[in-house]
């Protein structure tokens, strides 16, 4: 998202007169739909089994779309909280996912660990006064480290799905950075933003990452029969 100091004061004094009256950012508000409508279809697929840790991936989606979009419609700090706190819950179960595939965690010690991870970050957020971009990045990145580790007990049929989640996220993280401090920070522009690619891609991201674990989780049933 560009920095608001980037804003040329025409387009401050036009969304302090009509745009801001309802949404602050238009484009990186209501792209956050794609958030909502991953995490609605996942919730939807797993109508048959809601209680697996394949459902949380849709609860967290959802919660995320909504947090961030309170966020970018108001620009206020709160929801700022909001909308990185639902990226925690994100970064969270992708480290829990790692981790418990590494170390054969039982799901009570996965569970456990992923809320102390999302609470423990929030907090941290919150007493440091920041964005907690770094430390969503760090959670994220350690677990791709861990499933790229995992590559050679990964399924050769499954494990594509893993990659196209890792690819989408970087591409979505490159630009996010051209956005926020490169040649796509363009401040004027309320219908199509670098922030708002970012969200419609680490949305796809979501949606591969549950591809992926679905059918981990109906490799192992299936062995195990």
């Amino acid at each position: 998202m560009c920095p608001w100091s980037d804003y040329a004061p025409a387009t401050i004094a036009f969304c302090e007169r009509r745009l801001c009256a309802w949404v602050v950012e238009p484009s990186n508000a209501w792209s956050n739909v794609a958030y909502v409508v991953v995490g609605l279809w996942i919730l939807w697929r797993r109508r048959a089994r809601p209680a697996t840790s394949l459902t949380s991936i849709g609860v967290a989606a959802v919660l995320l779309g909504l947090g961030s979009f309170s966020f970018h419609a108001t620009g206020i700090r709160v929801f700022e909280v909001v909308d990185v706190s639902g990226m925690y819950l994100i970064s969270g179960l992708a480290l829990t996912f790692a981790l418990q595939r590494a170390l054969g965690w039982r799901d009570g010690v996965a569970v456990g660990f992923f809320a102390a991870s999302v609470l423990g970050s929030s907090v941290l957020m919150v007493a440091l006064g920041n964005d907690g971009i770094v430390t969503f990045a760090i959670q994220t990145i350690a677990a791709i480290v861990i499933e790229t580790r995992l590559w050679p007990r990964t399924p050769p049929d499954i494990a594509p799905w893993m990659l196209r989640a890792v690819v989408a996220s970087v591409v979505a993280l490159v630009v996010w950075v051209l956005d926020k401090h490169g040649p796509l920070c363009h401040p004027d522009n309320h219908l199509v933003t670098g922030h708002a690619v970012w969200h419609v891609l680490t949305a796809a991201a979501l949606f591969f990452f549950f591809h992926f674990h679905e059918r981990l989780r109906d490799a192992g049933m299936a062995r195990a029969r």
